[in-house]
């Protein structure tokens, strides 16, 4: 999003929350009880607190009681409650609610987004409420049903927000809370947007309960275009927790205004018009494209909440069958507000490769570092156990914690999306270190867990590749849209030429490109594949000639697309790097065992307390003929010598530890 963009949207939630707070000061009334106390669970790793809404009155005071209730294994619809997805909003500015036990009202006070939240669901059906359909099977606890009170479970009132230990014990359960309700209502607070262009669908959806009708001519209708995109623009789309609370949450319905909406009919709109499983840009108009756009938040959880209820059908499996380290990539543009949540609102999701403990009486900066080490000791470990440091905390970003440099900081602002690989430590198209700890699997666990060094210091061993000696102070930095800088490229590319002169050009164009396809996935074909030989010297050759030289802007949009946030540079060595922007000159490239590519480091001009000098890690690098086990080759020499001798663990141990020199990243 551009910078005046993200201005328009600041303003238009201010407005909205302004609009919001107006609305709530006219209707809500002071109340004068005590403060309610919660008393703790006796189990609450079983046991949920339910909250029973009482049906509006003439009074504006919203009325509840809270019961605890065992989260007993029944079939979802036994449980008689629907669970709350919603956005908290500004902490600032609580109202209050009243909590009655034992015939005496107490209050709780909550944000204005959630006590609008209960005052639109609890409304009745004839006052404007959304109608909520009843579940065929009767069970109660749903809006709008007379004097049968609503059964909610909302984590900010059934969850002691103040005691540590229960928050704790419930976040570990709340895939199930979700799953084990009768449905999700999803709560989405009034923006402008969405009250100057209302979302209605009774021109595309039968009342007959059938699938839609065309969905294409329906948002080619203007009003309804508007309206889509008011709607994708709610900031309850861009939030951590949602994630989980849809994909486990059965049925889940959208509530705004006096509308509501399930999921499985939007779904159906957007695939109707052929925005979700059969989408092919060319096909579509700019609206509908910009539709598809904004509605990834929604695709995204779409194909995982599919994913997820395939693998429940067929084997049971509680989770998403992914990664912690996976997930956080996957969802890393999402929100919140406070920052233990980026990793605890995915871990109901997560495998059980890695154990994660919420715990929020620990610093968020220790979280962070625990769950770092635990992804490089996890059992079953992926092929590149160190793949996961050295992407995030591009250098001179600024950092939204303070964390050692190798530690991953998984919030929006820090994430190096300049990977040399999509994040996978499975799937990287490189192996700069050979798997030479993965084919000795005895001295895997010796080698990386004397890497773990206390809380702050990670020691990898690695072999070095020199220096910088030159590096291009030429590039250009990520942008969200590389066409309006492309003017910069041709000088930037003739800069990069001139300073590895003498490199051959189809070496200069595999430097540029990090030797991958545009998928970013894949190597580019050795020079024996390649159908047309001079490919690169017909692509790059008038470049290294004359800078001024026209080159037509698909040629220069690729280069563009895939050397943003890099520059070039030579060793001490002689070698050919491409690194981050921020690396420097003396900085050093080493190939760290464990690691699919080579890492810059940059000295301290420390040691620790053993005498090994301490660096700071810039991030990860291509350097040109050391991506795919070069640098092993004379380690991999030495151990085939001692093959059939006996104890040849223990010399293989010694010949790594001898040869893989120590760096201890702090």
């Amino acid at each position: 999003m551009s910078s005046s963009g993200q201005a328009s949207e600041i303003l238009s939630q201010g407005l909205s929350s302004i609009i919001l707070s107006a609305t709530l000061a006219a209707t809500h009334v002071t109340l004068s009880y005590p403060l309610y106390q919660w008393k703790p669970l006796s189990d609450p790793s079983k046991q949920i607190r339910i909250l029973k809404v009482l049906p509006s009155t003439e009074s504006n005071e919203i009325r509840c009681s809270l019961e605890v209730k065992p989260l007993i294994q029944e079939p979802p619809l036994l449980q008689r409650y629907r669970a709350l997805s919603y956005v908290w909003g500004d902490p600032n500015g609580k109202l209050p609610i009243a909590i009655v036990e034992n015939n005496k009202p107490f209050k709780v006070y909550v944000t204005k987004n959630l006590f609008s939240a209960i005052e639109d669901l609890r409304r009745p059906a004839n006052a404007g409420a959304p109608n909520i359909a009843t579940p065929p099977d009767g069970v109660y606890g749903f809006p709008n049903l007379g004097a049968v009170p609503l059964c909610l479970w909302i984590d900010a009132v059934c969850i002691d927000q103040s005691n540590y230990d229960e928050r704790s014990a419930q976040i570990q359960i709340m895939g199930e809370i979700y799953a084990r309700s009768c449905g999700v209502l999803v709560w989405l607070p009034p923006t402008l947007e969405m009250m100057a262009s209302p979302l209605d669908l009774t021109g595309v959806v039968s009342h007959e309960g059938g699938r839609p009708r065309n969905g294409k001519s329906w948002i080619k209708d203007y009003k309804n275009f508007l309206a889509l995109k008011a709607f994708f623009r709610s900031p309850w789309w861009f939030r951590v927790w949602v994630v989980q609370e849809v994909i486990f949450g059965p049925n889940p319905e959208f509530v705004f205004g006096d509308s509501h909406l399930s999921w499985l009919t939007l779904r159906e709109v957007l695939d109707s018009a052929g925005l979700i499983d059969k989408y092919n840009p060319e096909t579509h108009t700019s609206e509908e494209n910009e539709i598809h756009r904004l509605a990834a938040e929604f695709i995204q959880m779409d194909e995982r909440k599919r994913r997820h209820e395939h693998n429940f059908a067929s084997n049971k499996m509680k989770t998403s069958g992914a990664t912690i380290d996976s997930l956080l990539w996957e969802f890393r543009a999402r929100k919140t507000s406070i920052m233990h949540d980026k990793i605890y609102g995915l871990l109901s999701l997560a495998d059980n490769t890695v154990h994660i403990t919420p715990d929020y009486k620990k610093p968020v900066e220790v979280v962070y570092c625990e769950l770092a080490k635990a992804l490089i000791t996890r059992n079953p470990r992926p092929s590149f156990p160190l793949d996961h440091i050295g992407f995030t905390n591009r250098g001179e970003l600024p950092r939204t914690l303070m964390l050692p440099s190798w530690v991953p900081d998984w919030n929006p602002s820090a994430i190096d999306s300049q990977l040399l690989a999509r994040y996978d430590p499975e799937l990287s198209p490189y192996c700069a270190d050979d798997h030479i700890l993965g084919e000795f699997p005895t001295l895997l666990h010796n080698v990386l867990s004397s890497t773990l060094r206390g809380i702050t210091q990670l020691e990898i061993r690695g072999i070095e590749l020199g220096y910088l000696t030159v590096v291009s102070s030429e590039g250009q930095d990520k942008v969200a849209s590389i066409k309006p800088a492309m003017w910069k490229w041709p000088s930037i590319i003739a800069n990069w030429a001139s300073l590895v002169s003498g490199c051959p050009t189809e070496d200069f164009v595999r430097i540029v490109l990090s030797d991958r396809r545009e998928d970013r996935r894949t190597r580019l074909p050795s020079r024996t594949e390649v159908e047309k030989p001079l490919v690169f010297e017909e692509w790059y050759q008038p470049i290294l000639e004359d800078e001024k030289t026209f080159l037509p802007d698909e040629i220069l949009e690729k280069f563009a697309q895939a050397a943003q946030g890099w520059t070039v540079g030579r060793t001490s060595r002689k070698g050919y790097v491409l690194v981050p922007l921020n690396a420097r000159e003396k900085d050093l490239i080493c190939v760290a065992a464990g690691s699919s590519t080579p890492f810059v480091l940059r000295g301290t001009g420390n040691r620790d307390s053993s005498g090994v000098m301490q660096y700071q890690l810039v991030g990860r690098c291509y350097v040109h003929n050391f991506m795919d086990g070069e640098a092993m080759v004379g380690i991999r020499t030495a151990l085939k010598t001692v093959e059939c001798v006996e104890g040849s663990t223990k010399e293989k141990e010694k010949i790594l530890k001898a040869q893989l020199k120590p760096f201890v990243l702090v």
